[in-house]
């Protein structure tokens, strides 16, 4: 016989691999485990106080469901378990309308009831939380109420920041007993690694720097604490240090739980900081498949990164597509930017989430900028750029990408300074002296526009952009042989890019190829409808061929596109005599 249906929505209880029995104090799961998922976890559950759980843990636990729902992400995120742990006891609860705007008032503050780090101002137990959700629905305003005095970090107990290396840790070595002092009552003192480890803790998100310098202080007190060597590793990276960082994480023996996310870190660095595929290769295979071969939780990210090896794209996002972690972000956002078909606005959002986690990448800020500049949205990517400068100074690619940022926005003072930084950071930054190369020639120096593109394609005398931009300078120097010279061979390099035969066309009706040139701007408008340049010069070589209609078609929809063009003027001279010979060939007899 087949049940019938339940008349309303029912959950279930499934899984009870981590419960523990309120009622009869019964325990199944041992004394002192801090077990669960981290992000999930009550500050009291985070501190191992296998006692003092109640049913107000559980109510923690469901505010963050309740968050996750809401914003998208959970309320505390970290780099690490113990980093993650930390974060649940020291951070401020995020607001929730920073996320969704549109989060209801009444919402808001049961929220923030329901994930008071204190469990002696939340809801008492679930029932609790459920009658004032009901109220809510119902357009009554909740009963809770926040505690008059808000929770500080200033006040919190020291014992909990001392867990950064305590019991955050035996959430992922649950055979490493944490020991911990008295958690009640007056703060407790922390011996002096804990106390500069809880300091780096409170740096991490503004300063990663000196939160680094920060652990090599604690490390010098307590050598032994391998997760603050994974740490360290994280915040260097994100401050541009990849030598120390790979130190670091290789000082980690392989017997440490630490050991495989020290790996995975290994790989993900060699992602972004390798300057050719062929590197990429030897340095990262060794370190994912170790990782994808143990089993662990970087297991799934190590595979993904294999799959990328193997420019297995399609593979490596299915591989990705349930993972939540930053590191899977950052994956995310590589294959965004060098799938051919891979999606900017998605990689944007990649970086984006991958920042979230609390670690301010300097090279996360600039990429980011790279991709907000090439949508158009420059501000957004200033401000990327300034955020990746204060965080590491003298950042040769964020003042490159700055600087060409700039000069899209007519500041060409302001990119030369860049692009000067740029160089004087990082000699060998080919693609700086290109951008310098056509800021020189946007403030008219077009000696030294040539010289630092001479530079640049001495450089990478196979990269078709700056051919294309040496193309230009020398057409703009009426150096028109060696104009065709370049953009032939920017042409032979990307013969997609229609751009390049625009400007090879411009340099052929300057040589007086006009059916050459009328040859490439045909290719250039069609391929760039809204660049009026090309239209113009196409209307005036028709003008020269003397196919008047054609011609003056062109020169119509240049004035469409860019009405107040400094040759308008002659534009409209052109198009009044085009017009009127047009008319003269319409009327001659055949």
């Amino acid at each position: 016989m087949t049940p019938s249906p339940s008349p309303s929505p029912r959950a279930f209880l499934t899984d009870f691999g981590l419960a523990k029995c309120v009622a009869t104090g019964s325990k199944l799961t041992r004394t002192g485990e801090a077990l669960g998922t981290p992000a999930y976890m009550s500050p009291e559950q985070a501190r191992g106080e296998g006692s003092a759980l109640t049913p107000a843990s559980d109510v923690w636990s469901l505010g963050c469901v309740l968050f996750e729902m809401l914003a998208g992400r959970p309320p505390f995120e970290g780099a690490t378990p113990a980093a993650l742990i930390a974060a649940v006891l020291t951070r401020r609860l995020p607001e929730i309308r920073g996320f969704r705007s549109d989060v209801p008032r009444p919402i808001e503050r049961v929220l923030a009831v329901t994930l008071q780090k204190r469990d002696r101002v939340r809801y008492r137990d679930s029932g609790a939380l459920r009658d004032d959700l009901d109220r809510v629905l119902r357009g009554e305003p909740p009963r809770a109420r926040l505690p008059r005095s808000p929770w500080r970090r200033a006040t919190l107990d020291a014992a909990a920041l001392a867990l950064l290396g305590v019991a955050a840790w035996a959430a992922v070595a649950p055979g490493r007993p944490p020991v911990l002092p008295a958690v009640r009552g007056e703060p407790v003192p922390l011996p002096v690694a804990e106390e500069r480890a809880a300091r780096a803790a409170r740096l991490r998100a503004s300063d990663p720097a000196g939160a680094a310098r920060l652990l090599a202080e604690a490390l010098g007190e307590d050598p032994s604490r391998q997760e603050w060597h994974l740490e360290r590793g994280l915040l260097l990276w994100a401050a541009g240090g990849n030598t120390a960082a790979r130190e670091e994480w290789e000082r980690i023996p392989a017997e440490h739980p630490a050991h495989e996310a020290a790996s995975l870190y290994l790989g993900l660095e060699q992602f972004f900081g390798a300057p050719d595929r062929g590197r990429r290769l030897d340095a990262l295979g060794p370190h994912l498949a170790a990782v994808a071969a143990g089993g662990g939780p970087g297991a799934p990210l190590a595979r993904a990164g294999l799959a990328i090896l193997e420019e297995d794209w399609r593979g490596a996002r299915e591989l990705l597509r349930e993972e939540r972690r930053w590191e899977a972000s950052l994956l995310r956002a590589y294959i965004e930017s060098v799938d051919p078909a891979g999606d900017d606005a998605r990689a944007q959002r990649e970086y984006t989430a991958a920042l979230s986690a609390g670690i301010p990448f300097a090279w996360v800020h600039s990429n980011r900028g790279v991709i907000r500049s090439r949508f158009g949205d420059l501000p957004a990517a200033i401000a990327d750029f300034d955020a990746a400068l204060a965080l590491r100074p003298g950042f040769a690619d964020a003042l490159h990408n700055r600087g060409r940022t700039r000069q899209k926005l007519g500041d060409t003072l302001g990119a030369l300074e860049d692009l000067d930084a740029a160089l004087k950071s990082d000699p060998e930054l080919a693609d700086a002296y290109g951008s310098r190369g056509i800021s020189r020639a946007a403030a008219g120096d077009l000696v030294g526009a040539l010289r630092d593109l001479d530079e640049a394609v001495r450089r990478r005398p196979e990269d078709a952009t700056l051919r294309n931009d040496r193309g230009v300078a020398r057409l703009r120097s009426a150096d028109l042989a060696g104009a065709i010279e370049d953009l032939d061979k920017a042409i032979g390099l990307a013969p997609d890019r229609t751009v390049f035969r625009g400007n090879r066309g411009m340099a052929r009706h300057a040589l007086g190829d006009v059916a050459g040139a009328i040859e490439d701007l045909t290719a250039a408008v069609r391929g760039h409808p809204g660049e009026s340049g090309f239209r113009g010069a196409l209307g005036f070589a028709l003008r020269q061929a003397g196919e008047w209609s054609r011609a003056a078609e062109a020169l119509r929809e240049f004035l469409r596109l860019a009405p107040d063009d400094p040759m308008a003027g002659e534009v409209r001279s052109a198009l009044a005599e085009c017009e009127a010979r047009a008319r003269d060939a319409a009327a001659a007899p055949r």
